[in-house]
C-alpha cells in the first residue's frame, strides 16, 4: 500500500472569485486539506491559533493592509518550515 502525504493549505486572498476557485481545486485534490481560507493577512494572523498548522500557505503579495510580503517574516517565524 502507497503511504500518500497530505498537505494542509492555507490561503491569504483578496479576490473573492479566485480564492474561491483555489478553495474549489484544492477540496477536489487528494493529497490537500484546506484549512484557513481568508481575505486579509491580519484576519489570518487573528485566527492562527484556531486551525491546524498549515504546511502550504497561498499568499497574495498585493493585499490591502498588511501587504503578503510583510507577512511573510510573520509566519515564516512561526512556522519556519512551511511552504509559502
Amino acid at each position: 500500500m502507497d503511504m500518500v502525504n497530505s498537505y494542509r493549505v492555507w490561503i491569504v486572498e483578496d479576490d473573492d472569485m479566485f480564492r474561491s476557485s483555489l478553495e474549489t481545486l484544492i477540496k477536489i485534490e487528494n493529497h490537500l486539506t484546506l484549512g484557513l481560507s481568508t481575505n486579509s493577512v491580519e484576519r489570518a494572523l487573528d485566527t492562527s491559533l484556531e486551525f491546524p498548522e498549515p504546511d502550504i500557505f497561498l499568499l497574495d503579495v498585493g493585499l490591502p493592509g498588511m501587504s503578503g510580503l510583510e507577512a511573510i517574516a510573520h509566519f515564516k517565524k512561526k512556522w519556519p518550515d512551511i511552504f509559502i
